[in-house]
């Protein structure tokens, strides 16, 4: 409250309250009459009307990648619209765009369903949850810039999920049924190229890729432009069967509806 008028950083609970009748008068109305219950909160703001500060604020208003707690496949989008997050949903600060390919991938799937808990099936497939303590244990693979081939893998997996991201926009303006199926299919192939640039990132053999859910290692390509310097993030200290093949659920933006639920 005081960050909306700062004159009231030294106010008695009276003069704040009254301030907050006038300025928001609906929003003070609702809360009076738990005035007792809420006066006994133990995460209280300033007043009794407040909640507790959170640390993280920023971060909801910046650029980040979203994911829900549970679910039976990849389902890591990008928001740069400041989306707000209850607690059914998490966030990583940070607008990385080859740690969203990576979250996307196959093979994370495929290390997430060895290292989470199986929570019960859904349509066929087990759900997982993508709580700290799992997320954590993920292995990131850190991009060394001095390594041409390693630049290069990074620059086309930024190259590549940007593509989706547009891709999904176009997906969600779409007005016919060919158009979606079209860019169904480009999405699907994009996808594709992004688990074998992150299965040679991570040097999987060809039999260790078919454990892991299909595709061949991508082509070796000469190094690409570079797209962007920002440093892969780690996984910050805040499931079993891989996604069907060409699964329309990667990397969606949040301002969009994401694909039917399967």
């Amino acid at each position: 409250m005081t960050a909306e008028n700062p004159t009231l950083a030294d106010a008695s609970e009276r003069a704040a309250w009254n301030w907050m009748s006038k300025a928001h008068p609906r929003l003070a109305a609702h809360l009076e009459p738990f005035i007792d219950a809420l006066k006994k909160r133990q995460d209280k703001g300033d007043y009794w009307w407040e909640l507790r500060p959170c640390d993280y604020y920023k971060y909801f208003d910046r650029a980040k990648i979203i994911f829900p707690d549970i679910c039976k496949g990849p389902r890591f989008c990008f928001d740069d619209s400041g989306i707000y997050l209850a607690n059914t949903a998490y966030c990583l600060g940070t607008d990385d765009r080859y740690l969203l390919g990576f979250l996307n991938s196959r093979l994370f799937w495929f290390a997430i369903a060895n290292i989470s808990i199986p929570f019960g099936i859904r349509a066929g497939e087990y759900r997982y949850r993508l709580i700290y303590q799992y997320m954590e244990k993920v292995p990131v693979r850190v991009i060394d810039k001095s390594n041409a081939s390693d630049k290069s893998r990074h620059d086309r997996i930024v190259t590549f999920v940007t593509r989706t991201l547009d891709l999904h926009r176009q997906r969600a303006a779409a007005r016919t049924p060919q158009e979606q199926t079209s860019l169904d299919r480009q999405i699907q192939s994009t996808d594709r190229e992004i688990d074998g640039l992150v299965y040679d990132l991570y040097g999987l053999t060809g039999e260790e890729i078919r454990i892991v859910g299909g595709g061949e290692p991508a082509a070796e390509q000469p190094p690409a432009s570079p797209v962007t310097d920002a440093a892969p993030a780690a996984l910050p200290q805040g499931q079993s069967t891989p996604q069907s093949e060409g699964d329309a659920a990667h990397y969606y933006s949040f301002k969009e509806q994401p694909p039917e639920y399967r």
